[in-house]
Formats: C-alpha cells, structure tokens, sequence
C-alpha cells in the first residue's frame, strides 16, 4: 500500500504532466503495474487489518497476565522474558506459536507502562 501523498503525484504527473506510466514509475521506483492500478482508482483508500483474536491463548492469558503483572516489582535482571514464559505455557499444555506468546507479552507489558 502506497502513501496518500504518492498516489497523488502518480495521478498528478499522468493526468496534468502528461507523463507516461513508464517515466512515473522509473521516477518513483515503484512498478508499471502500480502505477496503473491506483490510475484505476478514483479515490485513495486505505486498507485496514481487522484485529485477529487471541484464539490460540484463550486459558492461557491470564497466566501471562500474572506473570508479567507479578514482574512488575521484581529487578529487570529478574524478570521473565518472552520465551520463558512460552516455555512455561508449553509445560501447561500450550501448543501455539511463541511469536503469539512474544506479542501478547509486549502488548501486557506497553499497557502496565
């Protein structure tokens, strides 16, 4: 996905420049078929991703949300990391992924912040 502010330079250079969609894309280093595609589009539009839900760490978040909560008060050398906690979770049964225990963590933790 392009900037707003791209798209209208490719509109402004074709359509009042009268460039080509070669030369645009040369000069901004982006495809032909870029180019021709947000040519299509009468106006910008962004895109965005709907939130997906923690399916793999229901039961499981409120051992994090202890864990990281208790870690609160102890020293930064002593705290739990990302992938201990993972491991953790692992022995208890956990079968998904520890980059989904590694973002779930940094979301706890930016909130406690």
């Amino acid at each position: 996905m392009i900037s707003k502010e791209i798209w209208k330079e490719i509109r402004r250079r074709v359509n009042v420049l009268e460039q080509s969609r070669s030369e645009v894309a040369r000069e901004l280093g982006i495809s032909r078929n870029t180019v021709k595609k947000y040519l299509k589009e009468s106006c910008y539009f962004y895109k965005t991703r709907k939130a997906q839900p923690w399916r793999a760490l229901d039961g499981y978040k409120e051992i994090i949300e202890e864990i990281v909560n208790s870690d609160q008060f102890e020293e930064p050398n002593k705290r739990h990391t990302a992938r201990q906690i993972f491991k953790h979770l692992v022995t208890k049964g956990y079968s998904g992924a520890e980059s989904t225990v590694r973002r779930y963590v940094k979301i706890i933790k930016d909130q406690i912040k």
